[in-house]
Order: structure tokens, then sequence, then C-alpha cells
């Protein structure tokens, strides 16, 4: 089958450019709203919790630092992210870890333990969202969720993708909850007030 030549004028070839990119940027933001951005945020959550410079602080009895991994409707997905977190990593600043999925009806039950950090399995809205929110703030714990628009919304941490992934904080929240954090990954991350 024989090429035929075709000619673009220079504003041709910066039109379809300008289509390619935005078909590029509106598939990494359709990304975010897919299950890969689950996984992105689990690979990104020990090491936003190992920016707490106090960490050994929120040890437990165990010697273990306590992540919960916090859903509302999903448990099988809930014990996925356990199970894959696990494989994740094993320790978090050379403190061991322990990781349990937890309800948030049943958040309160947790008052009494040292928690680490909150990942969201899934998205919260409106007062369950909320009392993830004030739990971290009282107990100076790292709050993280993939899920867009969180971090603006008050959760203390999460990702940041707009060409590449970033770690994303809300300067607000961390002030409130009292966490002295690593200064390398606030100098890095994209920064909500």
């Amino acid at each position: 089958m024989p090429v035929i030549p075709v000619k673009l004028s220079l504003w041709s070839v910066l039109w379809l450019l300008g289509i390619f990119w935005a078909i590029v940027a509106h598939a990494a933001n359709d990304a975010l709203d897919s299950p890969d951005q689950l996984w992105v945020g689990m690979k990104l959550f020990p090491t936003m919790v190992g920016g707490d410079t106090r960490l050994e602080k929120k040890l437990g009895e165990d010697g273990k630092l306590l992540l919960l991994i916090v859903y509302q409707n999903n448990t099988t997905l809930a014990a996925s992210v356990v199970t894959r977190l696990s494989r994740i990593a094993d320790k978090i600043n050379e403190h061991p870890i322990r990781i349990e999925a937890t309800h948030t009806i049943d958040l309160g039950s947790w008052l009494s333990v040292p928690v680490a950090g909150i990942f969201l399995a899934e998205p919260l809205f409106g007062s369950q969202r909320q009392q993830v929110i004030q739990f971290g703030i009282a107990h100076h714990l790292v709050t993280f969720s993939s899920f867009i628009d969180d971090v603006k919304d008050g959760i203390l941490a999460g990702i940041h993708i707009s060409g590449k992934i970033r770690p994303a904080l809300n300067l607000r929240t961390l002030k409130e909850s009292d966490i002295q954090y690593n200064p390398l990954i606030l100098n890095i991350a994209k920064t909500y007030d």
C-alpha cells in the first residue's frame, strides 16, 4: 500500500499536539478514578506515615505501629488493602507494623490504643470523612486518602497526580494535628491550606 505524504502547517501540528496532550491529561485524570489510585496510594502511605518525626511515641504495647484501614461499605476491599499493604511494607522507620481493618462506626473503639496512621480504603463523605479527620487531629496521626479532593477537604495526606505522582499534604490539618513532619516530604509535596 503506498504511503501518501501529508503536508501539515505548523498550526495543524500544534493543534494535533494539543489534542494529544488533552487526551493524555484526560486519561491521567481518569486513572485517578480507577482502582489504580488506591494501589498507588498504598505504596505512598508508609512513607507518609514515616514522615511523622515523633513516630516512636505511637508504638503500641506490642512494640508495633498500628495502621488502620478504614472502610464504610466494602469489607472485601478493606481486607484486600490489608493484605496488599502487608506485602508492601512490614516496617516503617525500622518499626514493625500491625494492620487492622475497621468500619467507620467502630473508629471510636480505637480511642485508647496508639494508632500511627489511617488509610481510607474507599471514599468517605460528609460525617464519616469528618469523623476520620477529627480522629486524626485529636490523636496526632497521619490520615491518608488516595481519592480526589480528600486532602483539600481536610484529610492530612494523599496523592497528587499531574504529570507525575507527588505526595499531597493539608497544612491546616497538619498544624491542627500537632505533628512534626519531615521537611524533605514537605518540600516535595503539593500542599493545601
